[in-house]
């Protein structure tokens, strides 16, 4: 698997010329990720799959997981927060668990103690 330049090599050449970023002023540090490039073996024929749908695939099955949130898998799958929201739908992934209820009541006891 190869990898691409880190975040610090593609900050270097921002807007000086000599960086892939080059033209860009400036860019929100949660912005990057590292960029990591796959190599996957040839898709049985009549698979289908387009590098889109592939991100899709990878983020709801992070997501799944639990390895990501729902705002990291929109910006890994590169759809909108409704069209992530249906893939999840669409793959029976629940998009609220009980662990979810659990930390949030939590949160609103330690943030509002009796």
């Amino acid at each position: 698997m190869a990898r691409a330049p880190s975040y610090g090599a593609l900050h270097a050449g921002l807007g000086d010329g000599r960086g892939p970023l080059d033209g860009l002023t400036s860019c929100p540090l949660e912005l990057y990720y590292e960029l990591v490039i796959i190599t996957l073996p040839d898709l049985p024929e009549g698979a289908g799959l387009a590098a889109d749908e592939l991100r899709l695939e990878l983020a709801c099955a992070l997501y799944a997981r639990g390895r990501i949130g729902k705002v990291a898998g929109v910006q890994m799958a590169g759809v909108d927060f409704f069209k992530f929201q249906q893939a999840l739908e669409e793959r029976g992934i629940p998009l609220y668990t009980e662990q979810m209820l659990a930390d949030d009541v939590q949160a609103l006891k330690d943030l509002f103690p009796r």
